[in-house]
């Protein structure tokens, strides 16, 4: 279950809070205590270094990556999750890229001009 949970970027809270709860209940206040500990490191993890990761071998935004991700899921499956946010990055760099170009050629003023330095 968190499996397809994570799929849906939805996290490993989800699943692991009520775990550590029923942990509680079931074992005790000790081995729900190593499990909270446990849950929160991931969740810290999946929150904050895997966005800092991701950011930092492409400049894609965040959500571009979520929508490719749930988008390639139902669209094409378990290979969707690769081949989902492959696509999107593609796009989105090329269509980046080709908005920077036909505004360089559109613009009339010279490249060291303090006009097209607070435009650009």
């Amino acid at each position: 279950m968190t499996f397809m949970v994570c799929l849906l970027q939805a996290g490993p809270g989800v699943t692991l809070i009520p775990a550590v709860i029923w942990v509680y209940f079931d074992q005790g206040l000790m081995p729900a205590m190593l499990l909270l500990i446990v849950t929160i490191i991931t969740i810290i993890i999946d929150n904050v270094l895997r966005p800092f990761l991701i950011r930092k071998q492409a400049d894609i935004p965040l959500i571009l990556i979520m929508l490719g991700v749930i988008g390639g899921l139902g669209g094409l499956g378990l290979v969707g999750i690769f081949i989902g946010p492959l696509v999107l990055s593609v796009a989105y760099t090329l269509t980046k890229s080709w908005i920077n170009d036909s505004r360089a050629k559109i613009s009339p003023l010279p490249p060291n001009s303090l006009h097209y330095r607070f435009l650009c």
